[in-house]
């Protein structure tokens, strides 16, 4: 029977071996597997792509496009196949490989690679010639591209619809500056296609323009060539081909090209001459061309009298009289409609008196005039009312711009003014400032004057007005008056919840004040849009503050009974409504149990946005208090009553007040000690002949034992306990050991018993102390070490913390003391060790040293561009914080997959965040040289890599002429923030980047003729577009 149970143990011990070696071997049957030899992407339309594989060992392997290995079969191993993806859709796809080795008991774990799948050509694709000019006179006949295609990656453009012109593909760029078309005048196509990363060709598009740098030559005749006419009216016959507009020099303007125009000649007599130019649509101009006619008019033309200079009124029966009649060289005037009892007298211009009867009325003055031939004029009159009477009743009355009447508070000082006056009478009138009228000046009477401008300074204003009639008769002056205050209310202020820091209802009161204020109105941005003006009180209950957490800004302004407002002020308060994020906490490492005989763990806590915890054994917290946040660190915590499971509970608090959830870890507090064992050589015997000996036994609550001649016991088995056994003893002669440890059922495991006997005259020789196995650090929370101990002939020993062994006591020689605590706590720690045999002779003291280290490095930080939102690059700088750190982990992916790996700690890194646009994280977690890590940090980045969409510009609308250098520029970016405009395609002339704005006004370089205007735009973060243009031509001769 006794052999069948050390035959079971026997092939139980084997099989468990057995399967660690396989276990072993498996983890080293790894593979390595490329896609394309490494590309990251594929075009292949029904998916093939070509597998490069490497695994050392493997005999046999299986592929399948699914990490279950449904339908996969074995296959012998080769190091390239062809292979076909799940082309059903494009995407990333991912390919698993597993190897077996010759034996089929090793199977390895699934080795993977991806690639992408990308079989869509780009889309949308467009170009552009000159923002859409239909026509070019570029003397160079080079043109602007806009170009623009979904997903391209390169592109080729061309004057060729085979693009044969073009066998480069060029990296995409959504601007070409100075292309040039081929061949002279006439139509001119461009075309484009592109390409995306993947090889996918886009359709190809293509855009024409029109090149026109010839100017129209024409001719032209004035009534079919006519060398006299008797009538201004003529008319003018062009001929001019290519032409789309004329210009007639005298009128200065262009109209549409006709091929015959009604002209009116110029009122002189005599020789005429006519210059026109012609224009075609690209505004190419003529040379001028010249006509000739002359005009003869047998009578005087234009015959003319104006009474005083043609007023309407007098009010003096004594006038004078202007007369006009080209050609003219006498004259007749008379007060009757029949000249009856005038003379003929030499023409003049002017008669400085003629008088009329004294009665107000309408008066009439009659003339006609005769040249040198006698041709005679028909009779022409003037007429003009004689009134002698001042106006009266006038009335005037200051208005506000407010609407109110008596005071005002317009910056400027200005009011309106109504003004009245009795009948019709008043024809002019004067306002003045002054009861003087200084500097006072008449213009036409209206009843009301918009924007009169009151005297500068607060205080009573007076305004006067008088009136005068049409003939010259003047009012008498009348006022009235106006308060002028322009003052604002002063020493403004504004709190909210009387100055707190932090606030966690949305709905807040709001502390004013203001000297002199009768309203208020409170808004969300310097704006104030859908603010109201309310009365002014210094506390305003419920204000409600808008959107996510985070700084709120609350804007006031106040306005006084005048209605002069003051300048908006603000204050800021931080509403924050979330309590700490993330909390954890972490006992001993994120140990299980512990068995520290003072019962002390060590926590560590982490949560964002904390600055307060609490931590208790209940989750009311019951007789806990808030302690100061520490992000990470070491924090000595006491367990309460005897071993059993502890639950430990953690909350933080933020700055605002507001609580997280409550969270919690258990750990099991055991501090009974190991069975203690012993064992007796032949009954407790100094010496013995015989190498076969007998083991009295003996440990209470023990099922198994183990023992071994040496204290690691090599290749020693767990049996059932026994109190006694016979053991033979290895070895030359000496002092022979028997070791044992003891094993209850629960599985803890005792320390090492032992036993020796034999022949001790020497003193113990090549003592020797090592901790932990010659272990630079520890980091065990209870300071726990193993020290190894070693000395020939030694029979007991004595540990001490000091060289002198003050205070140490001889003890048993052990050669292995388990769960020794360190004197010290974290830093070096020194343990010295004295040996003695049984005839009292002592070695030296000797020493060993190790480092304790159970802080885990904290304070980690990382800030991506010195915290900056955007980032139009991949490559970003990294600055990184954290005490105690020796090595530090960065990845762009949350676990920290490979190839993510400890490296150095340094402050700052340049990295580069992968993937298309978007908000991009940053990880990083910490250790130490001990092996302790830190929590996990990370940062926040937005990637934004694509320049706005420049769009075109529009000059006046899209006209193609205008007679003004000041234009109006019309845009359509699309996700712009900047503009840069200038007159220069290299913008050396003074330009700026300013906020875009879809309308800008805008001034061409001076002189006439063909202009163009250059833009370029930029977004928040910095990308910026190409440069685009437009053309527009500047009239004149």
């Amino acid at each position: 029977m006794r052999n069948i149970q050390v035959l079971l143990f026997s092939f139980f011990i084997f099989i468990s071996l057995t399967l660690v070696s396989h276990s072993l071997q498996a983890q080293l049957l790894q593979g390595i597997v490329t896609v394309n030899n490494g590309g990251s992407i594929s075009n292949d339309k029904e998916g093939r792509v070509i597998l490069k594989i490497f695994a050392k060992g493997a005999s046999e392997m299986r592929v399948s496009n699914n990490a279950s290995f449904i339908g996969a079969r074995w296959e012998a191993f080769e190091g390239q196949k062809s292979w076909r993806l799940d082309a059903r859709e494009d995407g990333i796809k991912t390919v698993y490989v597993q190897f077996r080795d010759g034996s089929g008991t090793m199977v390895s774990d699934p080795t993977v690679a991806q690639v992408e799948l990308d079989r869509a050509p780009p889309t949308n694709p467009s170009v552009n010639i000159n923002s859409g000019a239909e026509y070019t006179n570029a003397r160079d006949r080079k043109v602007y591209l806009q170009l623009y295609c979904d997903e391209a990656y390169e592109m080729q453009v061309s004057n060729r619809s085979d693009f044969q012109d073009a066998p480069r593909w060029y990296p995409y760029k959504e601007t070409v500056q100075g292309w040039p078309l081929t061949g002279g005048e006439g139509t001119k196509h461009v075309y484009a296609r592109y390409r995306d990363y993947a090889g996918n060709i886009s359709e190809s598009a293509i855009d024409t323009i029109v090149v026109d740098q010839t100017p129209p030559k024409g001719k032209f005749e004035i009534n079919k060539g006519a060398k006299f006419t008797t009538s201004r009216n003529v008319k003018l016959q062009f001929n001019a081909e290519g032409a789309s507009d004329v210009s007639i020099q005298s009128l200065g303007t262009w109209v549409p090209y006709q091929k015959e125009l009604d002209f009116e000649l110029p009122a002189e007599q005599g020789p005429q001459v006519v210059a026109v130019k012609f224009r075609d649509k690209m505004g190419n101009q003529s040379k001028p061309a010249f006509a000739r006619i002359i005009l003869d008019l047998e009578a005087p033309s234009m015959p003319r009298i104006l009474v005083n200079g043609g007023n309407r009124y007098t009010k003096s029966y004594n006038v004078n009289i202007r007369l006009s009649a080209i050609g003219a060289s006498e004259m007749m005037v008379s007060n009757d409609p029949n000249l009856q009892g005038a003379e003929w007298q030499p023409y003049r211009y002017l008669l400085p008196s003629w008088t009329f009867d004294v009665a107000d009325g309408e008066k009439m003055v009659y003339v006609k005039f005769r040249d040198q031939a006698g041709n005679e004029t028909e009779i022409k009159s003037d007429k003009i009312i004689l009134d002698q009477g001042q106006p009266s009743g006038g009335k005037i009355k200051i208005v506000s711009k407010e609407g109110t009447q008596g005071m005002t508070n317009n910056k400027e000082g200005l009011v309106n003014l109504e003004l009245s006056v009795e009948g019709d009478d008043a024809r002019y009138m004067m306002v003045s400032n002054t009861e003087n009228f200084f500097e006072g000046r008449w213009e036409i009477y209206r009843n009301k004057v918009e924007d009169w401008k009151l005297a500068v300074g607060d205080g009573e204003k007076g305004v006067y007005v008088k009136f005068r009639d049409r003939a010259g008769n003047v009012s008498t002056p009348v006022s009235d008056k106006v308060v002028l205050d322009l003052t604002a209310p002063i020493d403004t202020r504004i709190a909210v919840e009387k100055r707190s820091k932090y606030v966690q209802s949305t709905s807040v009161a709001v502390n004013l004040y203001a000297r002199g204020a009768s309203e208020v109105m409170l808004g969300k941005s310097e704006q104030f849009a859908g603010g109201t003006w309310q009365k002014y009180e210094e506390e305003i209950k419920g204000w409600q503050l808008e959107g996510e957490d985070g700084k709120k800004v609350v804007y006031a302004k106040f306005k006084d009974e005048a209605g002069n407002e003051t300048p908006p002020i603000s204050t800021e308060i931080i509403l924050d409504r979330v309590a700490p994020q993330n909390p954890q906490i972490r006992i001993n490492k994120g140990d299980s149990v512990t068995n520290n005989p003072n019962k002390t763990v060590l926590m560590q806590a982490k949560a964002d946005g904390a600055i307060m915890m609490e931590l208790g054994m209940d989750a009311a917290f019951s007789g806990s208090r808030w302690i100061n946040y520490q992000a990470g660190k070491n924090i000595p915590f006491t367990l309460p009553g005897e071993d059993g499971m502890k639950e430990i509970f953690a909350r933080f608090k933020d700055e605002a007040g507001n609580i997280s959830e409550v969270v919690s870890q258990k750990i099991l507090l055991d501090r009974t000690p190991p069975i203690v064992g012993e064992v007796k050589i032949n009954e407790g015997d100094n010496g013995t002949n015989v190498q076969t000996v007998g083991l009295t036994l003996n440990a209470q609550g023990a099922t198994h034992m183990m023992l071994s001649n040496r204290i690691d016991f090599p290749e020693a088995k767990w049996e059932s306990y026994n109190t006694t056994k016979q053991f033979t003893l290895v070895g030359e002669d000496g002092i022979k050991f028997v070791f044992v440890r003891y094993r209850d059922g629960v599985g803890n495991i005792s320390e090492i018993a032992y036993d020796r006997i034999g022949l001790d005259r020497t003193a113990p020789t090549g003592g020797e102390i090592t901790i932990n196995k010659k272990a630079k650090y520890t980091t065990n929370i209870n300071k726990y070490v193993t020290l190894r101990l070693r000395a020939k002939g030694v029979s007991e020993m004595r540990i001490g913390k000091s060289q002198t062994m003050d205070s140490a006591s001889w003890q048993p020689f052990k050669p292995i003391i388990m769960n020794y605590i360190l004197p010290n706590e974290d830093g070096e720690n020194t343990v010295w060790v004295q040996f003695g045999d049984k005839s009292g002779n002592q070695t030296e003291p000797i020493s060993a040293s190790i480092i304790l280290d159970r802080q885990a490095p904290f304070g980690e930080e990382i800030i991506i561009n010195n915290s900056e939102p955007y980032t139009n690059k991949h490559h970003v700088k990294l600055d990184i914080m954290a005490e105690e750190a020796s090595h530090m982990m960065i990845t762009n992916l949350r676990g920290f997959p490979p190839p993510a790996r400890w490296e150095e700690f340094k402050t700052t890194s340049n990295w580069t965040i992968s993937g298309a646009d978007g908000y991009k994280t940053v990880y990083i977690k910490f250790r130490d040289e001990a092996g302790n890590q830190s929590f996990v940090a990370s940062s926040q980045i937005l990637l934004d890599t694509q320049p706005p969409q420049p769009g075109i510009i529009r000059i006046e609308g899209g006209q193609t002429r205008v007679k003004d250098n000041q234009v109006t520029l019309l845009f359509n970016a699309r996700q712009a923030n900047y503009i840069m405009v200038s007159n220069s395609a290299k913008f050396d002339d003074g330009a700026y980047w300013q906020e875009y704005n879809k309308k800008i006004d805008w001034v061409l370089t001076g002189g006439e003729g063909y202009k163009r205007v250059y833009a370029k735009f930029k977004d928040t973060s910095e990308n910026e577009t190409g440069i685009i243009f437009a053309e527009i031509t500047v009239e004149g001769f």
